[in-house]
């Protein structure tokens, strides 16, 4: 078969899940499909006897492979739906994770949906009608062509007007930001701001006028929010600065086809602003001026497939690698956004005490020694009377936010007598309790019924309630407050937004709606049971969720009080005082001296005990680097259960050494995999959920 006459090879990505295939491979590019077969392309090749579907990355002329290469079978289609930034950034992306640059472009671009893809080839490419033509086996029927980024023309929104620039100058620096990202020819902005709880401009808008300011400069912006509705609100407020028309939306919800199609039109530059969910950060757009990021330390913003990446440090390579502005905004900051100021790599944005305490609800805590001397009982009780005063006081204006910790109606019981955990006959699994039946505990394991049940440890057979439910809060204050309606936002039956007539929000953390004009109070319940979760980071994800329900309060010239019935300890503090970059200072500080995430970068190891030990052994770590820049924990098990083969190593390591032992474990892996001698290990690298 003849050969196309120009680079005649080429360099393609298989999409394969094992890890001494993740490489390129060559095969000879067949002259019909010398001006389709482009870089970027789906591609289809024969590999390992099967007919499979490739990425083109390059082509070159000459290869170094000592035996005949295989012609490619057909180009899938004309559009070159990998951008060059993104295969650079996936393989970033993979390179820090220890991951596949498979597993990566799966994350970064989303399957194929035909019917949008014709119209991108109708509309962008200029193929007409033949696009839709029926095609000879892998050519199409026109050439295509590279579109150009549809220019952003000369926008009427500037940054100097006194009506669009009232929210940033609420922020120290924050004219500056926006004065900045709106010159073509300025710095690079990079920003970890710290949003105003109150404020009338809320942070969509915020990132909108900055998203405003960049395609005022000629650049085009990729904004990453952890949930959907976020997203909403997010695109409400883009709507009022830029044309609905050039902003795209991606996200899962929205259909395969809707969520390929906004994709397109990112990848040829119709659009300037493309918003959506932790796979946006991926998203290719054309002349890049900013990324950004709203809550970072969401865990909806960590993928929960390989590489387990997070949407941040995505945004973070890819600010790197383009070159272009990073702004990561919240109502609480992370350790990780405040160690991007301490290096200096950002600078932090936050309002002036005085715009703050104008901006924000009056916030109060039951366990200082004001509301005890005259209340002893709210060291025990958990609605307190304070708590019950401000609620009251505050539903004859307008509604109130009750957070609580768990869902349902009671998640745990323990026997009356002893205080033992209340555990099922059948597989020992936690019981809990139903609204809808309160004398049949349930299972949380097996989900059976449990009517007839005793104590394991005493014989008792009464329980008790230890963890009261969104469901049970609900009914407490419903009798509390007979006549005002309550409404529950939690589990499967969570709330987009409640009226400002006087009703009690009960609802979970993350679940909160908002209301108009803002809650007249709110009642952070449950805080010393969230805090007393065995986590490392359980303060800081605590703080941020307290901050986040404040934030939906009025502030305080309106009536608005957040009243938190927490025990006192550093993330109430720092509640009260309105302080999150101070938190996460200290928090910085603590884990730089302990050697601690985010000071450290960690990876663990987890599978069969013995496939764990014989990988360890083969990194040999002690060639890398020694301690404290580099410490191994060894094999552990992963739960009590003695059957259970699972084991985990941690490997602590320095940000200078981190690249060197990523590559490391991707080399053995890959080794691993090739000689088929040990089970396979699952490797994650700066994992929330492991210390």
């Amino acid at each position: 078969m003849p050969v196309a006459e120009d680079k005649p090879v080429a360099r393609v990505a298989i999409d394969t899940r094992v890890p001494h295939l993740d490489r390129l491979f060559d095969y000879s590019v067949p002259a019909h499909l010398g001006e389709s077969a482009r870089p970027g392309a789906r591609v289809r090749v024969a590999f390992h006897g099967r007919e499979t579907v490739a990425w083109l990355v390059e082509r070159v002329d000459r290869t170094e492979s000592p035996v005949q290469l295989q012609p490619l079978r057909g180009v899938v289609s004309p559009v070159r739906a990998l951008a060059p930034e993104i295969w650079s950034l996936a393989q970033a992306v993979a390179a820090r994770y220890a991951g596949l640059n498979s597993d990566v472009l799966r994350l970064a671009v989303p399957p194929r949906a035909a019917r949008a893809e014709k119209q991108y080839e109708r509309d962008v490419l200029g193929l007409g009608r033949a696009a839709e033509a029926p095609k000879e086996d892998g050519a199409p029927a026109q050439e295509q062509s590279v579109p150009e980024p549809t220019p952003i023309p000369d926008p009427s929104w500037s940054p100097e007007g006194e009506e669009q620039s009232d929210g940033w100058e609420l922020y120290d620096g924050g004219p500056e930001t926006l004065r900045l990202q709106s010159d073509p020819a300025g710095p690079i902005v990079r920003r970890v701001v710290s949003v105003a709880p109150s404020a009338e401009q809320d942070w969509a808008t915020l990132m909108a006028r900055a998203c405003a300011a960049t395609v005022s400069g000629g650049k085009r912006a990729v904004v990453v929010v952890p949930d959907n509705p976020a997203l909403d609100r997010l695109e409400a407020a883009m709507n009022r600065y830029l044309d609905a028309d050039r902003i795209a939306r991606l996200s899962n919800s929205a259909g395969l086809a809707a969520r390929y199609g906004s994709f397109l039109r990112g990848l040829s530059g119709q659009a300037w602003v493309v918003i959506g969910t932790r796979s946006a950060a991926f998203a290719p757009v054309p002349n890049l001026g900013l990324v950004a990021c709203f809550d970072d330390g969401d865990e909806n913003l960590i993928e929960r497939q390989a590489p387990y990446c997070h949407a941040r440090d995505v945004l973070l390579l890819r600010s790197q690698l383009q070159e272009c502005s990073a702004i990561f905004m919240g109502h609480a900051v992370t350790p990780e956004a405040q160690r991007l100021v301490h290096t200096r790599w950002a600078r932090a944005v936050a309002p002036s005490r005085e715009a703050l305490r104008k901006n924000s609800p009056l916030i109060r805590a039951t366990s200082d020694s004001f509301t005890r001397e005259r209340d002893p009982m709210a060291a025990i009780a958990r609605i307190p009377h304070l708590a019950y005063q401000v609620a009251r006081e505050a539903l004859q204006s307008g509604p109130v936010l009750v957070q609580v910790a768990r869902t349902g109606y009671a998640p745990t019981l323990a026997c009356q007598r002893c205080r033992a955990s209340a555990r099922c006959p059948h597989c020992m699994g936690p019981l809990s309790l139903h609204k809808d039946s309160r004398s049949q505990a349930v299972c949380r394991w097996c989900h059976r019924g449990v009517s007839q049940w005793a104590c394991s440890e005493c014989g008792n057979d009464s329980w008790r309630l230890t963890t009261v439910g969104a469901l049970r809060t609900a009914e407490e204050l419903g009798r509390a407050f007979p006549q005002v309606p309550v409404v529950n936002s939690s589990g499967e039956n969570i709330k987009a937004s409640v009226s400002d007539r006087p009703a009690l929000v009960v609802a979970t953390s993350g679940a909160e709606p908002r209301a108009q004009g803002g809650y007249r109070a709110a009642l952070l319940l449950d805080g010393d049971r969230m805090l007393a979760r065995d986590s490392l980071r359980v303060s800081e994800q605590v703080l941020r969720r307290w901050m986040n329900a404040s934030a939906l309060v009025a502030d305080r010239d309106s009536g608005g009080q957040v009243i938190c019935t927490a025990e006192d300890s550093a993330a109430l503090g720092a509640l009260v005082r309105w302080d999150p970059a101070g938190f996460a200072a200290r928090e910085m500080a603590e884990r730089q001296e302990l050697g601690l995430p985010p000071a450290v970068r960690t990876a663990a190891i987890t599978g069969p005990r013995v496939a764990v030990e014989e990988f360890v052994r083969s990194l040999n770590l002690s060639d890398v680097g020694e301690a404290p820049a580099l410490r191994l924990i060894d094999p552990v098990p992963t739960s009590g259960d003695d059957e259970d083969d699972e084991y985990r190593a941690i490997i602590f390591m320095s940000y200078g050494l981190a690249p060197r032992v990523t590559e490391l474990l991707r080399g053995t892996r890959a080794a691993f995999s090739a000689s088929r001698k040990y089970e396979p290990v699952q490797i994650r690298c700066d994992a929330l959920d492991v210390l």
